[in-house]
């Protein structure tokens, strides 16, 4: 999809839900350390003008609001999302929440362990395909119980007998 296409969707995202009531709404509030964050999701069903998506049935608005305690800094955040489905917005808050859960630990443990985010790798299919082979690696050693992917790493790096057993 073009940046173009991109942005003329997101227009006429923003267009139908300043123009529209939402359909149902789910909202939480969470302290973690010393961040509030509230999140609050509305869900809607006007899709008026937005073409080309097959099965699209909703419209999902995210607005999620960081408070930094002993800071007094607010920080406001929108996101949209469409979808084939129709669910309630508790439904999209616990998939979007989750989503992001697993794509972060995922990024993080990739650029701590394996360095990625260092990697000079930038040729043809090469970054897809080593970022595939880490995002294997790791699901091996977690499947192996090794909570501590760079402490794994280092255990096991020079044992090939342990490393094909773990292929077993």
């Amino acid at each position: 999809m073009s940046k173009r296409t991109k942005k003329k969707l997101l227009r006429q995202i923003e267009f139908n839900i300043t123009q529209s009531t939402p359909i149902d709404t789910d909202e939480i509030n969470e302290l973690r350390g010393n961040r509030i964050e509230k999140r609050r999701i509305q869900v809607y069903d006007d899709l008026y003008g937005i073409r080309g998506w097959a099965g699209i049935k909703r419209i999902i608005s995210i607005r999620r609001e960081i408070t930094i305690k002993g800071k007094n800094t607010t920080t406001v955040e929108n996101a949209f999302f469409i979808s084939s489905l129709d669910k309630p917005a508790s439904f999209f808050q616990e998939a979007i929440r989750s989503h992001w859960a697993i794509e972060n630990s995922l990024h993080y443990v990739k650029d701590v362990a394996f360095a990625e985010d260092a990697s000079t790798i930038r040729t043809k299919n090469a970054p897809v395909n080593f970022s595939t082979v880490r995002t294997i690696a790791i699901t091996l050693l977690r499947r192996h119980k090794f909570k501590n992917i760079k402490q794994a790493i280092r255990l096991i790096a020079f044992d090939i007998k342990k490393l094909y057993g773990m292929l077993a």
